[in-house]
């Protein structure tokens, strides 16, 4: 991701996948000197909060989080709360929280809203 991020922001923006040497390759995993890299692009793809967790330069992480930024609310509302729903695992889910343990949380973060909470997850902010 950094590397597509270094050659353009519109490039990582777009990035769905990469070749290392000819062999497909995880965006997650980090790049060794000399290997030859091709990345990946489709029309219409996006960030995903997700890089934000192995992305290491300054440049990729703040591109990605200009980008989620701009999401309209709905789609960062919806991104997540299928980031908590994925990050709680089969066992729970958002509904199956106690509103008490919820009230918390957002006392604490300082939030007004359960929306609020799940933009700000589906921003990379929380």
């Amino acid at each position: 991701m950094d590397f597509a991020y270094a050659v353009h922001t519109d490039i990582g923006h777009a990035c769905v996948g990469a070749r290392v040497d000819r062999q497909p390759y995880p965006l997650s995993q980090p790049l060794s000197s000399g290997q030859t890299v091709e990345i990946i692009t489709a029309p219409g793809a996006r960030p995903n909060a997700a890089w934000l967790n192995f992305v290491v330069s300054s440049k990729a992480r703040a591109k990605i989080r200009q980008l989620l930024k701009n999401l309209k609310r709905d789609d960062s509302v919806s991104l997540g709360r299928r980031l908590l729903n994925h990050a709680l695992g089969g066992s729970r889910k958002l509904a199956e929280i106690p509103p008490e343990n919820i009230q918390r949380e957002l006392d604490r973060m300082k939030l007004a809203s359960l929306d609020d909470l799940l933009a700000e997850i589906g921003l990379g902010n929380a």
